[in-house]
């Protein structure tokens, strides 16, 4: 089975530009988020608590890629993408907005 990834718009218009201007290598992002295509749960772990339904992804020392899986749509949707605090952060702010997603 293959999924689609998607980014919601906060992670396009924020953090991939933050990431970038901190010199973190975009180009790694970019593989382990393709590798979410055909194993989202395999590196990844369930969340609890207040972010039930998101799952998290270590990358690159430190930082944390925050999604959720949509089975019945094969979609996996990015919902942050930043070191580990704001990761967490961002992700609890922007469930709360359905204007991101």
């Amino acid at each position: 089975m293959v999924y689609q990834v998607k980014l919601i718009k906060s992670v396009l218009d924020e953090d991939i530009p933050k990431l970038k201007k901190s010199g973190i290598n975009l180009e790694a992002l970019y593989r382990s988020i393709k590798k979410l295509e055909t194993n989202p749960y395999g590196s990844s772990r369930a969340k609890t608590g207040d972010l039930q339904g998101i799952r998290g992804m270590d990358w690159n020392k430190g930082y944390r890629i925050l999604f959720k899986i949509d089975e019945e749509k094969m979609f996996v949707t990015i919902m942050s993408i930043d070191n580990h605090d704001d990761s967490y952060k961002k992700v609890k702010k922007r469930i709360t907005s359905s204007k991101n997603i």
